[in-house]
């Protein structure tokens, strides 16, 4: 019904707008950022600084990302409304497929070409992030039909299941020898982990190799199993292996207490994959939902600085003072460029790893500075631009001058209800009451109250006698004032004399 009285234009004017708006967005901001960045890091500067800049880099992406986020969700609220030709979800997803394209690509060519680090060409790259996190996204899909609301009884079902796929992600390691990602020690990797075991007086635990540029290793105590990057692997030696698999260890043996509380930590990842019926339940609901998750990473926080601190301390006690592990730390820093000293990095400082570590510093201690000043700036830019745009087109048409206005209205969601009543009664001032009867009655059958008040005066003069009792009907049951109802039945009465 309201397409045949629409301009086709009127349905793709909204998406039009929001898929400008998301393009400026996810292409200006992180790329901007990644530009002055990569210009900077192509000056001769100490490894901390380049480290520093890396870290900024990086951070941009990780922003680019879910920078979109609030857009892609927001604005088809704005430009989008019930005559759109696509739909608010296509948006969303096109959105979404588009910055986080735009901000891969970027993170790609900025790990590759500034950062000089062994990733493969973009497919590849792209085919192994896949490959790699399909059972995360696999579960963030969960997040998709969770119920509306909290207190819906589909939460329980929905619940277990989630519950089911968080724990269930300790089977990572799995999932990715699944997949070619992931394959298990062998060769001099799996003697170093046998040696640092044999340190301990225990069996060797379970090893895995990891495909990924990235040089690094962990332990996951609730499988007793360690798990070492490709990189990484390629980057040590022998002796340097054999202390990081120390560390991973220490890891394996902490307290039954804080074992359980990592498992706990799962949980942190709940409220994001119920962010759906968190919202639909209300600002108090996503406020105790994120505190509580913040109150949990907190305490995490804390355990884990104290437990990466054990772990370099008996690392290094069960190596009886070799100073491999320190070599090995200083190595991965240099060689992936990681900061010298983040604020929420758990393992601590790198210096005060090395000197736990037993050995000279042969840099200063610089702290990273993340300035997020550059992002703020392309950020707010972005921003400006949108909604300048926004308000620019409000200024330039007005929404209450004729059908024109009230169409361009409509198209960027606007209250339906007015501007079908406005696009209607300006139409009964050109005189066109043919025109008008189905922007009124469509306004009236949505309760528009103005509409149902003049609606049976308009059918009247449009010749459309037998629909003015009707219409006088609804308008008094709709509580009309006395004025419009007397016209109305003034009306009536003139079509029962025709």
């Amino acid at each position: 019904m309201l397409g045949e009285v629409m301009p086709v234009w009127v349905g793709w004017l909204g998406p039009a707008a929001f898929a400008g708006a998301i393009a400026v967005w996810v292409t200006f901001v992180p790329v901007m950022v990644l530009s002055q960045v990569g210009r900077a890091l192509r000056v001769d500067r100490p490894w901390t600084e380049r480290a520093m800049l890396a870290a900024e880099g990086r951070l941009a992406i990780v922003m680019g990302a879910v920078l979109w986020i609030p857009l892609a969700v927001g604005l088809p609220g704005v430009f989008v409304g019930s005559f759109s030709r696509v739909p608010g979800p296509a948006l969303v997803g096109v959105a979404a497929a588009v910055g986080m394209g735009v901000s891969l690509y970027a993170g790609w060519r900025f790990i590759r070409r500034d950062l000089g680090q062994p990733v493969p060409a973009f497919g590849p790259y792209l085919a192994l992030l896949v490959r790699r996190w399909w059972p995360v996204v696999a579960l963030v899909g969960l997040g998709f039909v969770a119920p509306s609301r909290v207190t819906s009884w589909w939460m329980i079902p929905w619940t277990v299941a989630a519950l089911a796929g968080l724990f269930g992600l300790r089977y990572l390691a799995e999932a990715w020898m699944a997949v070619g990602v992931a394959r298990p020690a062998a060769g001099r990797l799996q003697e170093a982990v046998a040696r640092a075991a044999a340190r301990f007086d225990s069996a060797p635990p379970q090893a895995f190799v990891l495909r990924t540029h990235a040089a690094n290793a962990l332990a996951l105590p609730v499988r007793n199993l360690i798990i070492f990057t490709e990189r990484l692997v390629e980057l040590l030696d022998d002796e340097e292996l054999e202390a990081i698999a120390l560390h991973e260890i220490a890891h394996l043996n902490e307290r039954r207490a804080v074992t359980r509380l990592r498992v706990a930590g799962t949980l942190l990842y709940l409220p994001f994959l119920a962010l759906r019926p968190l919202i639909g339940s209300g600002f108090y609901a996503v406020a105790l939902a994120f505190l509580g998750g913040f109150g949990l990473r907190f305490i995490l926080m804390r355990v884990s600085k104290a437990e990466e601190a054990r772990a370099d301390s008996e690392a290094v006690e069960r190596a009886h003072g070799s100073r491999s592990l320190g070599t090995a730390l200083l190595k991965i820093h240099k060689a992936a460029l990681v900061p010298a000293f983040t604020k929420r990095d758990p393992h601590g400082p790198l210096h005060e790893r090395l000197e736990r570590a037993g050995m000279a510093l042969d840099f200063e201690p610089v702290q990273a500075r993340f300035r997020a000043r550059r992002l703020a700036v392309a950020g707010t830019l972005a921003l400006v631009l949108i909604v300048g745009a926004i308000f620019g087109i409000s200024a330039v048409i007005d929404p209450w001058d004729g059908a024109a206005g009230s169409h361009v209205a409509l198209a960027f969601g606007w209250n339906e209800e007015d501007v079908l009543w406005l696009t209607g009664y300006l139409a009964t001032d050109d005189g066109d009451f043919e025109r008008a009867l189905p922007y009124l009655e469509e306004a009236a059958l949505r309760g528009q109250v103005d509409a149902v008040a003049v609606l049976p005066w308009v059918l009247g003069v449009a010749g459309r006698c037998d629909d003015v009792p009707a219409a006088r009907d609804a308008l008094v049951a709709a509580g009309g004032q006395d004025s419009s109802v007397d016209l109305a039945d003034l009306w009536v009465e003139r079509c029962a004399e025709t």
